[in-house]
């Protein structure tokens, strides 16, 4: 429920309408129940991995906002993988001759169609001994698409930092918001993963398949409607009372996405972004997701467009790595079931 200005009427999202009647039904059949688990429904499988408790994000029962102050994505990275840190020490997978060419071919491709070019490319090299090693390799790999570079033993956060040309401070807040995107439950990206997992697939598949699904605009992709509605309100548009705007409210947040309050705690928006969140704040707009927060990271600092979907896609790398080793431990194949309409 949200608002309409300083009246006393309510507004209510027809998507919450729909899924409350949904849940309400009754005499719902079983196969009723499980369609209305697919769209932000009832869990519908186990995980140790990461939760939303209290409001809060969690990743191994540690809150993912505590960890964002001063873990590395690395250290974040062996806490879901439950593997040794050390095995990060390992040197990174080497830039081939095609991997080379490959990134001066795609210098100007999308941040999204480069790191699935160029890391199923290097996925091509990897011979699967050790899962957590692989995973390490994998993670490379994908930052090294992301930035278009060759892969490298250096942090993730640093790595991101040299290539930008980001000060210290710049940089941890790049590390922080990598931090608050390793993982999330089992988003549509994460889910992927998982399917692709328990199919019997390979580690780079699964990772090849959550970089697929996050480049959606409903997914990762949202960064990009965010930049285009921050591009439109410095031309002069106003904000809608009654529709608000692609990078606010989560279905899971009601009170507010912490991830988005903790980066956006983190930064110092300019005064035109400031101004918008005020406005949407008197309008009575539900709070800011991480989407917006990571956009106006980006700018904050100066950053190519598309930055924000990099750095999601860099951190939430660990946690698609995370669910198929999971999956794979659990060992059965996801093979949900559809209604045939005749």
């Amino acid at each position: 429920m949200y608002r309409i200005g300083d009246d006393r009427r309510s507004s209510y999202l027809r998507e919450d309408i729909e899924r409350l009647l949904r849940l309400k039904a009754p005499g719902r059949k079983p196969e009723r129940i499980a369609a209305a688990s697919l769209t932000w429904g009832q869990p519908v499988l186990d995980t140790q991995l990461s939760g939303i408790a209290k409001g809060d994000l969690f990743y191994r029962r540690q809150s993912a906002s505590t960890l964002a102050d001063t873990a590395h994505l690395e250290a974040v990275a062996a806490l879901l993988w439950d593997c040794d840190a050390a095995v990060f020490d390992a040197p990174a997978p080497e830039a081939t001759a095609p991997w080379m060419q490959l990134c001066r071919s795609l210098q100007t491709a999308s941040f999204a169609d480069r790191a699935i070019a160029l890391t199923a490319l290097g996925r091509s090299a990897l011979i699967e001994t050790d899962p957590a090693a692989t995973a390490v390799a994998l993670l490379r790999l994908v930052v090294a698409g992301l930035l278009g570079t060759a892969p490298r033993r250096q942090p993730i956060h640093q790595q991101f930092a040299s290539v930008w040309s980001l000060a210290a401070p710049a940089a941890k807040q790049v590390r922080a918001a990598l931090v608050l995107s390793a993982d999330h439950e089992l988003n549509v990206s994460t889910f992927t993963a998982r399917c692709i997992a328990s199919a019997g697939a390979d580690l780079g598949a699964c990772v090849l398949g959550g970089l697929s699904a996050v480049s959606g605009t409903a997914h990762g992709g949202q960064s990009a409607e965010v930049d285009a509605w921050l591009d439109r309100m410095a031309t002069g548009a106003t904000l809608d009372a009654h529709n608000f705007a692609p990078g606010f409210r989560h279905a899971l947040y009601p009170a507010g996405d912490p991830r988005a309050a903790k980066l956006l705690s983190l930064l110092t928006p300019s005064p035109a972004a400031a101004q918008l969140l005020a406005r949407a704040v008197s309008l009575s707009w539900p709070p800011p997701n991480i989407d917006l927060a990571l956009v106006l990271l980006c700018r904050q600092l100066g950053l190519p467009r598309g930055s924000a979907f990099a750095l999601f896609a860099a951190g939430r790398t660990i946690g698609w790595l995370a669910h198929a080793l999971e999956q794979r431990r659990d060992g059965r194949l996801i093979r949900p079931r559809a209604r045939y309409l005749r």
